[in-house]
């Protein structure tokens, strides 16, 4: 479709705080053009008075006004395009981060519905194009026009009649483009969804290269990559016709005007009417002229696919982010305390993951969800930290309705390790200190003693300067998790939330999980999801969960004596 004022609006704002750098860089523009506009001129007095005329007199000093413009217009050009380059960079930078920023603050149902690769080429590509037009569009507009306007009146003041014969071929150039304007906006949508298919079976085939090699599925994936890249050169080369036809026809027409104004100026010279550097003046200016044709109707086309690009960032934009409550609750202090009322997380209306949970976690204690798989034990522990929407109930922390509580502050106080630990390609100190960057290095070297982590560390050559890789894949499965729980001790949290931490882990036995988890409890409120039996034990209450429900609760022994859920699950 085509841009609306609307979109124009909202990418030409990142320009604004821009305005006197685009000034400065407009005025350069407009004094290049202007010794570009006058170098004709000269050159029109060179030719009649030294070549036709034969004064020699002549030849210094409008060879110095040759040179004269020549260096003005490079100094200004030089200036301009450095100024303008700091300008798109500056822009960039501000779109980027802009949508960053609200991606960060979009609900993770989002992530878990949109592929990867679609959000980094939206934030890649799509985000540069826009930049390419919400600041070069508006330099070149202005380039062009000042190009085009100056050069018209020049072409006018030389020679009326030549003038109104260069122009009559013109507008068949943008009659072009605005005949092509509709095949240009579909291909450009096109090529850039095509680009992120691309970048998504690249994604997928090395993020996941461990899988895919013991599948054997080399194959498979380089038969996506290779069905993805061919038709994202199939889209490039169809919208590289449509653009080389129109540049053609372009050409076309600047060849055929340029050869009826010179037979028309020919006849004119020939017979007095003309002179000869005055015909040589108006070919100058001429061919000045075509540039600025040429570059508006291409200014069109890049347009229509800044409009493609635009639609999909803006897309992105206009999604709904997570927002706190203005009068939110800012927890400077965390006891601990948990209550959850008839919580209720259902993704789909139909199909509760949490149903009516109520349960009351007292501040410093220990307490394990254990269920089988499906129960709802991740999601409950996700939704302590605010992590799942609640469709129904409410959550307390110390008593205030989570809700009405400052996520940011109360996850600054709190912490949550997870079965499968995300670690990011950087040193142990830097991912164990992650989320608390002011933490000391005997703050890092406590919290891996207290995870068990210290002896791993000691082992490896580089220490805490180690890089544990791509996904950590430098790690054991066991070893990530120690260092995601040093991770979350760093912080000294007053709430740990232990989703399953070992569930991945086979070469640990519960008495050694046991022995990992009893530091971690002291002082502070532990919520363990597992379903291992042996490693709940320890807790001081346990709860059984099954199909989103509360159906057991009580100590080991008293669960034992049910010979219910629970009992079960430990035979």
């Amino acid at each position: 479709m085509p841009m609306t004022a609307s979109t124009l609006r909202r990418m030409l704002s990142f320009v604004r705080p821009y305005r006197r750098r685009l000034g400065t860089v407009m005025g350069l523009m407009v004094l290049a053009t202007a010794t570009g506009l006058a170098y004709p001129m000269v050159v029109r007095s060179l030719f009649d008075r030294v070549i036709i005329a034969h004064d020699a007199s002549a030849m210094l000093p409008l060879a110095g006004w040759l040179v004269g413009l020549a260096t003005a217009g490079f100094a200004l050009a030089s200036a301009q395009s450095f100024l303008y380059t700091a300008l798109c960079a500056r822009v960039l930078f501000d779109l980027r981060y802009d949508l960053f920023r609200h991606l960060q603050r979009l609900p993770l149902d989002f992530f878990k519905s949109t592929r990867l690769a679609e959000i980094v080429s939206r934030a890649g590509s799509d985000v540069a194009e826009i930049q390419n037009v919400s600041t070069g569009a508006l330099i070149s507009l202005l380039s062009f026009s000042l190009t085009l306007v100056g050069t018209i009146v020049m072409l006018a003041v030389l020679d009326a009649r030549l003038f109104l014969v260069s122009s009559f071929l013109f507008p068949l150039g943008f009659i072009g483009a605005r005949l092509l304007r509709r095949r240009v906006e579909t291909l450009a949508r096109q090529v850039r969804e095509a680009n992120a298919e691309v970048t998504g079976s690249i994604m997928d085939a090395f993020g996941g290269v461990e899988t895919v090699r013991a599948a054997a599925a080399e194959r498979v994936e380089a038969g996506r990559f290779v069905r993805a890249s061919g038709k994202l050169v199939r889209k490039v080369l169809r919208f590289q016709l449509v653009q080389s036809l129109y540049t053609g026809s372009t050409q076309l027409v600047i060849a055929v005007n340029t050869l009826v104004v010179l037979w028309f100026g020919s006849r004119m010279a020939l017979d007095g009417s003309l002179t000869w550097g005055g015909l040589v003046a108006f070919l100058v200016y001429l061919a000045r002229l075509y540039g600025p044709v040429q570059g508006l109707a291409g200014l069109y086309l890049s347009v229509q696919k800044a409009n493609a690009a635009a639609a999909r960032v803006f897309e992105l934009r206009d999604r709904s982010p997570e927002v706190e409550p203005p009068d939110a609750v800012r927890l400077t202090e965390l006891r601990g305390e948990v209550a959850l009322e008839r919580v209720r997380v259902a993704p789909r209306p139909d199909q509760p993951i949490l149903d009516g949970v109520s349960l009351a976690i007292p501040a410093g204690s220990f307490v394990a969800i254990v269920g089988p798989n499906g129960a709802g034990k991740t999601t409950l522990a996700r939704a302590l930290l605010g992590l799942a929407p609640l469709a129904g109930g409410r959550i307390a922390i110390d008593g205030v309705d989570l809700a009405r509580v400052s996520l940011r502050s109360l996850r600054r106080r709190a912490a949550l390790v997870t079965e499968e630990p995300f670690l990011f390609h950087a040193s142990i100190e830097e991912n164990v200190r992650y989320g608390h960057p002011s933490a000391s290095r005997t703050d890092v070297e406590a919290a891996l003693e207290a995870a068990g982590a210290a002896r791993l560390v000691e082992r490896l050559p580089e220490g805490l300067a180690t890089v544990v890789g791509e996904r950590a894949a430098k790690l054991s499965a066991g070893e990530r998790q120690r260092i995601a729980i040093a991770r979350a001790l760093v912080g000294d949290p007053r709430l740990l939330v232990l989703d399953d931490p070992f569930g991945a882990v086979d070469r640990i036995d519960d008495e050694e999980i046991q022995a990992a988890i009893r530091p971690l409890v002291g002082g502070r409120t532990v919520v363990l999801t597992t379903h291992r039996v042996q490693i709940a034990r320890a807790a001081d209450r346990i709860v059984v969960l099954d199909r989103g429900r509360v159906v057991e609760e009580g100590s080991h022994e008293e669960l034992l004596e049910l010979r219910g859920m629970y009992a079960r699950l430990a035979a």
